[in-house]
């Protein structure tokens, strides 16, 4: 069995330019992320049965995730050959902020393409939903933690990271509490 990669992740904002972003980064060997699903021409999610006659865009715009596999200055030297707009999102003390490795892999997993029903909200909203630290203990999603908050009687799971979070809808017996 390969080894999980345990690179943080770095995040990119930019306006409609993510899959050229990506596209740049990747020719220079770096794993890259950029939230997509697929949608028919006129922008509907269509379940995943029917995705053979539908394209794959790009669903959330303005972010791309970049797995830091080189130490900072090369990642930002690489970021600095980069000729379209974009910005990467940093701390207050100037640092590049980094997402670990496991909240991408747990963030990737809702983000799947093929699992069409993941609804995108800012983190700020997601902060304000009212809800219990839960980790999902069934299912295809068994082990990501993140809020399990009810919105008009029916149950979300929120999982975010750097400003984007992704909701799922799921039963809140797949869900245990944890504790603070």
């Amino acid at each position: 069995m390969e080894k999980e990669n345990q690179n943080p992740w770095y995040v990119l904002r930019t306006h409609f330019r993510e899959l050229t972003i990506r596209d740049a980064l990747q020719e220079k060997g770096i794993d890259c992320f950029v939230p997509m699903q697929y949608r028919n021409n006129i922008g509907d999610i269509e379940d995943s049965a029917e995705i053979k006659d539908k394209e794959l865009k790009v669903i959330v715009h303005g972010y791309v995730f970049v797995e830091k596999s080189r130490d900072e200055a090369q990642m930002k030297e690489l970021f600095n050959e980069i000729k379209e707009p974009f910005q990467p999102i940093r701390h207050e003390n100037g640092n590049l902020y980094e997402v670990s490795a496991k909240d991408m892999r747990d963030f990737r997993m809702l983000s799947d393409p093929h699992y069409t029903h993941s609804i995108y909200v800012s983190a700020q909203k997601a902060d304000n939903l009212i809800g219990k630290y839960v980790e999902i203990t069934r299912g295809r999603f068994r082990g990501i933690q993140g809020k399990l908050t009810k919105i008009k009687g029916k149950y979300f799971f929120i999982k975010h990271v750097a400003g984007l979070g992704v909701m799922i809808h799921i039963s809140r017996w797949y869900c245990r509490v944890l504790e603070p």
